[in-house]
């Protein structure tokens, strides 16, 4: 089986998505599950190691996340660690 990462731009569509869904924010690790769940990802994808203990599709979202803040489309909560959708939309 060949085993394929979504796209950025998939990774930070869905990243979006799922914060917009959920308004009320989301941490780090809440926002992985709902994304994979979101885009169907395969168990095995997901357990893919990217370095110590973190994987490969973690990775891969953080930097979603750091492009979609750099953006302005999503922001973090520095007291609740909660990441959510802002108000301005490209």
């Amino acid at each position: 089986m060949d085993l394929k990462f979504p796209s950025d731009q998939l990774l930070q569509k869905a990243l979006i998505e799922v914060l917009i869904d959920n308004p009320s924010g989301l941490g780090s690790k809440e926002i992985d599950q709902e994304v994979a769940k979101k885009l169907s990802l395969d168990p095995n994808l997901l357990s893919i190691v990217h370095s110590g203990s973190r994987t490969e599709f973690s990775y891969r979202l953080a930097w979603a996340r750091t492009k979609a803040k750099k953006k302005n489309l999503i922001k973090r909560d520095e007291s609740s660690k909660k990441w959510s959708a802002t108000e301005v939309r490209e």
